[in-house]
């Protein structure tokens, strides 16, 4: 299990009344397919223009093609090619991009606008492209998942990104990105590009809702979507959608540990209010996520009491970065510190703990709930091992806390 410590970052952005509604529709299958809604392309909200850029595979000569088609929305087609590497191809996309939005938006004829960037497009890096280039554009996202390839990306399968022929300003795995554009979506629509059998296509269905419960899912026959399914749900001005989805559930529900199971889908909670050995936690990485295909949550170790720290998994890979200070940590007297912390009568301030605790969410197939949650707890402090105190805590060795410059670790 590949380990990564890093630092987060998120970014968003904004709309305005009156303005274009542009739909963001990012997938990681260069297979999928938007068919116009209508013959004019119209609507009971007006004209649709529909922005597509068609990218080469993987299997393409090293010089590649990037097409770039739009169709106006009454009848009239316009495309335009690239010439190019993979690097240059999404620098070229970005830029196009850009300008195209904002060319459609200037004419005004417009009521909304479907843009399918370039297959393994970060969401966030596109609705940037997109508000740059119109700042009062609306950005509403949806994820067009491709049930034959879905599971291959989460399990890392399918190699990088870049590797697979496109790369457009992301430089992670396959796996993390579908999570990304998945996670994010206001909308997730599942296709298939292949043979799918009904009990694989259920499951997936049901993982999916997992994986963002509130979005709007559909799931189409085969793998032509009509563009009325992807903007016709309308807009949202929220485009960082990261921690809206299932981990926002952590807080909302009491304590427990293991949820029910659906169609081979399982749900596994762990919490706890005493601390984690980094060392144990460290080794048990992999037996902590056997067959789970996306965890999430946020932990604190015993040899650095004062650091939140986020997990989020996907795949082969665990990333950990910092995420603020424990706000038992704050220069303040006890009291001052609790009215801090928002009255939570399923997590109330632990007079030891304060307000650290470990809470992290585990969606899997197959996987066993009791057999993660008996690993997550034998990477707690035994209660000798509390019994020996903070300062000898602090002595311990600690692969998260002290390589927060990014090394990639291997348990």
């Amino acid at each position: 299990m590949e380990i990564v410590i890093v630092n987060s970052m998120r970014r968003g952005c904004d709309g305005g009344p009156g303005a274009l509604a542009v739909t963001v529709v990012c997938t990681m299958s260069a297979r999928m397919e938007l068919a116009a809604s209508t013959p004019d392309g119209t609507s009971d909200r007006g004209l649709v223009g529909v922005l597509t850029y068609r990218w080469p595979g993987a299997a393409s000569p090293e010089e590649r093609v990037m097409t770039r088609l739009f169709d106006n929305g009454s009848g009239r087609a316009t495309s335009r090619r690239f010439l190019g590497d993979a690097a240059s191809l999404a620098r070229a996309a970005r830029n196009d991009l850009a300008a195209a939005v904002r060319a459609v938006a200037a004419e005004g004829r417009h009521e909304a606008l479907v843009v399918v960037p370039p297959p393994g497009s970060h969401p966030a890096a596109v609705a940037a492209a997109v508000t740059e280039a119109a700042p009062t554009a609306v950005v509403s996202l949806v994820a067009l998942v491709d049930a034959t390839t879905v599971l291959d990306d989460f399990d890392g399968r399918s190699g990088a990104v870049i590797d697979r022929g496109f790369a457009a300003g992301w430089s992670g795995d396959a796996g993390r990105l579908a999570a990304e554009q998945i996670e994010r979506a206001e909308q997730v629509v599942l296709a298939a590009t292949g043979e799918v059998h009904v009990c694989d296509a259920l499951q997936l269905d049901v993982l999916l809702r997992r994986l963002n419960p509130s979005a709007h899912h559909v799931t189409v026959s085969g793998h032509v979507v009509s563009v009325a399914e992807v903007w016709s749900r309308g807009c949202s001005l929220e485009t960082d959608r990261l921690g809206r989805g299932w981990p926002r559930g952590l807080f909302a529900l009491p304590p427990r540990e293991v949820s029910s199971s659906e169609l081979g889908v399982t749900e596994t909670f762990c919490r706890a209010r005493r601390p984690l050995h980094p060392v144990r936690l460290f080794h048990a990485v992999d037996d902590l996520v056997a067959g789970v295909v996306r965890s999430r949550g946020w932990f604190w170790v015993a040899s650095c009491p004062g650091q939140r720290l986020s997990w989020d998994h996907v795949g082969g890979a665990v990333r950990v970065a910092p995420d603020g200070r424990w706000r038992a940590e704050l220069p303040s007297s006890p009291r001052e510190r609790q009215s801090l912390v928002s009255p939570d009568p399923a997590e109330p301030w632990d007079p030891c703990y304060g307000d650290r605790t470990q809470e992290l969410a585990l969606i899997g197939l197959h996987a066993e709930p009791a057999r993660i949650v008996e690993t997550f707890a034998g990477c707690l402090l035994t209660d000798a091992e509390l019994a020996l105190g903070r300062d000898v805590w602090r002595t311990w060795p600690d692969p998260f806390t002290r390589h927060a410059d990014g090394p990639r670790l291997r348990a």
